[in-house]
């Protein structure tokens, strides 16, 4: 049975969601504005697997830890054509970051069409965490946070695809990550590097490779970031 949401919801509470589920397979829909501001309370959660979440609307958060956007389960599908915002920084116990959109699984699936933009220290924009996992963004995702993943994917066989719009706004970060092997990135789009010691794209592990046939601009200092996914590999980055 799936959940279609059109009322604008707000929730003031620790852990409390705006829309949630536990339920395989679910579907949800939303097309109202979600508004959070208490700590770990995320947009949208789905703590369950093969679950598929549509987002239309806007989604605001400003607590700590407090996604726009969390999957937790294997083959999660998120697509976004409205507007995520986050405000909040991490917790205190560096458990849970104020991501975009962030699904933890093998079989994960982020496609976004719309807007995000995080604010807050190591948010990330778009990011999974699952072997096998793909990232497609055909629109504007940006990063004021530092020490973030704009667009990344932590685990093997991962790809991140952008053909829309990304910005690094935020110090030591990357635009497009993929940690793992056999990994690939593909950017046929824009990266707007504006953050000092961040850069653009970072492969990490064996076997992976990056084709850029879009455009890359850096407006700041650009290298590689100490530690991206807060991990010491040697990485290749453009």
């Amino acid at each position: 049975m799936a959940i279609v949401n059109f009322k604008n919801i707000s929730t003031s509470g620790v852990d409390e969601d705006a829309l949630t589920t536990a339920t395989p397979g679910e579907l949800i829909r939303n097309f109202g504005d979600l508004s959070t501001t208490g700590d770990l309370a995320n947009g949208i959660f789905a703590g369950a697997a093969n679950v598929s979440i549509f987002n239309f609307g806007h989604i605001d958060t400003s607590g700590l830890g407090a996604a726009g956007i969390f999957a937790d389960g294997e083959n999660a599908h998120i697509v976004n054509y409205g507007s995520i915002v986050t405000h909040g920084d991490f917790t205190d116990d560096f458990e849970f970051f104020s991501e975009g959109i962030f699904a933890n699984g093998d079989g994960l699936r982020i496609e976004n069409y719309g807007s995000v933009r995080t604010e807050g220290e190591g948010s990330s924009g778009l990011v999974g965490l699952g072997n096998d996992g793909v990232i497609i963004n055909r629109g504007l995702v940006e990063s004021l946070s530092d020490d973030s993943i704009v667009i990344g994917v932590l685990g093997d066989g991962a790809q991140v695809i952008n053909s829309g719009q990304v910005t690094v706004g935020g110090f030591d970060s990357a635009g497009l990550l993929v940690r793992g092997e056999d990994g690939t990135i593909i950017n046929h789009g824009q990266i707007l590097v504006t953050g000092d010691e961040s850069q653009g794209m970072t492969l990490q592990r064996r076997d992976s490779h990056a084709i850029n046939d879009g455009t890359k601009r850096a407006e700041s200092q650009e290298k590689p970031p100490r530690n991206p996914f807060r991990h010491s590999d040697p990485q290749l980055t453009a």
